[in-house]
């Protein structure tokens, strides 16, 4: 049996920088492949993502998605929810940038 994999980052790196961290999360799930990204959990300025190893290879992940969502409404979310589904993504997680510098910003997280 395979072990999953962490991967820790920091919400300033990902705010800074979220196609990097998507792919190095990417890597992460093409290095176990097949494999996809399990959850994602939030500790403060910092998540942990972790990386799900697969029996079939049909299941990996090949490509993983960072939106940003300056406006966090509930409708907002839901409209990109929509919108990433119909593009045959399936959400991972959510996480929050409550730096408390400038608006509230939520990263939304998916792969297909």
């Amino acid at each position: 049996m395979r072990l999953n994999c962490y991967l820790t980052f920091s919400l300033a790196e990902l705010a800074l920088q979220p196609r990097e961290v998507a792919e190095a999360m990417l890597a992460a799930c093409r290095r176990h492949a097949p494999a996809r990204l399990m959850a994602l959990c939030q500790l403060e300025d910092r998540f942990l993502a972790i990386c799900h190893p697969l029996d079939s290879p049909e299941e990996a992940v090949q490509e993983i998605q960072v939106d940003c969502l300056l406006d966090p409404t509930p409708e907002a979310m839901l409209a990109l929810l929509r919108q990433r589904d119909e593009g045959g993504y399936s959400p991972v997680g959510s996480l929050s940038d409550s730096s408390g510098e400038g608006a509230l910003r939520r990263f939304l997280v998916f792969q297909r």
